[in-house]
């Protein structure tokens, strides 16, 4: 199609939690939940308007020679027509929800595409129907660093240069160090070590994460698997608990390598988790499997009790913001001191993060808190095998 010297507008259509419900119901149901999205939008726009199914769950329309005004009030239109529009699996209802990025690039169309996308990430991120393109969002700087570490990420799985760093976890009654948490390193060609705040995000969006999780496995269990008189700790996400690929993995590297009732798996916690029942079916294989379980992070953000009655995990670990400021800070005490209380009368063990100075540590003992970890026990480092 000639979309030169016209104006033109441009709307991004992305149904929202798409894969989960394709996973869900089956490729069929989803190819026509696809088909359905695609006849209202096909419905409610005007003739010389185009209409592109794009990859997975996502569909762009050109608006020739339309104000932003008019766009929006047709982005509005479909968002209402699919949050109301009943969609049928069998005799089950399926609700949809959708997000839209909308842009106005001028004639210069070469753009489009990026400044709707990056439109549409926003409304995402930010949970809201549709984001308007402008340049105050300063998302291209961000788009063109995620694709760098994306490019570096790819490279360093590809060239042996990513590796896990160990924590170590001490044991404070017996003062020896039990267990250590593997934190994800990737290593420059310069030797440059890269914490995982600068590749980790963009790589969970990406398909290199499960390498990268698996990549951790691996390399953790080769280096553990002799050193019988210690634990090793894994974070795993509720994408990695997801994936059966990767939990295929992880049960067959453990037999391999012998690491039964010597891996923790950390499940970083997040509402995400809640809502996934089967992720309960995944926590029982691995009690099954000699996988002892912690909840990472526990006391800040997304806590609930019955979260941690219902896993029956093996570990809480107290998010780190509580224990930094346990001198300090009365509220942080407070929490600090209830969540022992409790772990002490379900028979939960602890460990307190960010321990990071002599006075920290002397607290923690006296509340009874069996594990330590952070700078004033130890940084994280490489491991030989």
């Amino acid at each position: 199609k000639n979309l030169c010297n016209q104006w033109i507008t441009a709307i991004i259509f992305d149904i929202d939690s798409f894969r989960e419900k394709n996973d869900l119901f089956g490729g069929e149901t989803g190819d026509r939940l696809l088909q359905e999205v695609a006849q209202i939008i096909e419905r409610n726009k005007k003739t010389p308007d185009l209409l592109y199914k794009f990859p997975a769950d996502e569909y762009l329309v050109i608006l020739k020679n339309t104000l932003i005004e008019k766009a929006v009030v047709f982005a509005e239109k479909i968002i209402s027509e699919i949050s109301v529009s009943s969609f049928k699996n069998l005799d089950q209802e399926i609700s949809l929800t959708i997000s839209a990025g909308i842009t106005e690039e001028t004639p210069d169309y070469k753009k489009l595409l990026s400044s709707v996308n990056i439109a549409k990430n926003t409304a995402k991120q930010e949970n809201t129907g549709f984001i308007i393109y402008n340049k105050s969002l300063k998302k291209e700087k961000k788009f063109k660093d995620n694709l760098f570490w994306l490019t570096e990420l790819k490279d360093a799985l590809n060239e042996d240069r990513v590796t896990p760093f160990y924590q170590p976890i001490q044991n404070n009654i017996t003062g020896k160090i039990e267990k250590y948490e593997a934190l994800v390193r990737l290593i420059k060609k310069d030797g440059t070590i890269i914490t995982p705040d600068k590749f980790l995000d963009v790589a969970k969006t990406s398909k290199l994460y499960p390498e990268l999780t698996r990549t951790v496995i691996l390399k953790a269990f080769k280096t553990f698997c002799n050193k019988k008189d210690v634990s090793v700790s894994i974070n795993l996400t509720a994408g990695d608990l997801l994936n059966k690929g990767t939990m295929d993995y992880l049960f067959k590297m453990v037999e391999i390598y012998d690491m039964k009732d010597r891996v923790i798996v950390e499940i970083v916690e997040s509402e995400s988790i809640k809502e996934h029942s089967s992720i309960l079916n995944i926590v029982e294989q691995f009690q099954k499997k000699g996988i002892k379980t912690a909840i990472d992070d526990f006391g800040s953000g997304y806590s609930n009790i019955e979260y941690i009655l219902l896993f029956k995990t093996d570990l809480i670990k107290i998010d780190g913001s509580l224990i930094k400021d346990i001198l300090t800070n009365d509220h942080s005490f407070l929490i600090v001191n209830a969540i022992v209380s409790f772990a002490g009368k379900i028979n939960m063990e602890i460990v307190a993060e960010f321990v990071s100075e002599k006075g920290i540590q002397e607290k923690i003992e006296k509340l009874g808190i069996k594990y330590s970890q952070g700078f004033y026990i130890g940084k994280p480092q490489q491991i030989s095998s």
